[in-house]
């Protein structure tokens, strides 16, 4: 049986650990890369500072790209790719590096929003640690939850044109 541990370190390399290797998209082809966010400014990704404060690393405003909502048969959850801006991109890793959450990367949660509520808070991982204090990272992330509606209704906050 694999630990809760095991599997939130899992789920968060497969949900925010792309690293740029997204690819091409398995999905209908249909990618928003017309994205106008309805409130620019809502928390898209968080994360908490030593202190419990809330940290906003990324907002809907800052996503310039988001495809299709597609099935991990391996991991029995939906998932929709997105990507921020190169501003956003290196916020986020300036943000994480501020609060030392590259020191001990698998205990750092992060808070994935949609629909006004946390789908999903993977740990960040030392892959995705590493890559991003390489500057290897591009902004590429892969929110999952097991329910399809509330990443359809993520799309919908994105209003993809």
């Amino acid at each position: 049986m694999v630990s809760r541990r095991t599997m939130l370190a899992i789920s968060g390399l497969g949900i925010v650990a792309t690293s740029g290797c997204l690819g091409e998209d398995g999905g209908d082809g249909e990618s928003g890369s017309d994205v106008a966010a309805r409130n620019p400014e809502a928390p898209l990704v968080t994360t908490t500072d030593d202190g419990n404060d809330e940290l906003v690393l990324a907002t809907y405003g800052d996503v310039v790209e988001v495809s299709t909502v597609d099935y991990n048969d391996q991991q029995g959850r939906y998932y929709v790719p997105i990507g921020l801006t190169e501003e956003a991109t290196d916020s986020f890793v300036d943000d994480l590096e501020s609060i030392g959450a590259f020191d001990a990367p698998s205990e750092r949660e992060l808070a994935i929003h949609a629909a006004d509520e946390v789908v999903d808070t993977p740990v960040i991982g030392r892959s995705l640690a590493d890559a991003m204090q390489a500057g290897e990272w591009d902004g590429s992330l892969q929110i999952g939850s097991a329910d399809e509606g509330t990443l359809l209704d993520l799309r919908s906050e994105l209003d993809i044109e």
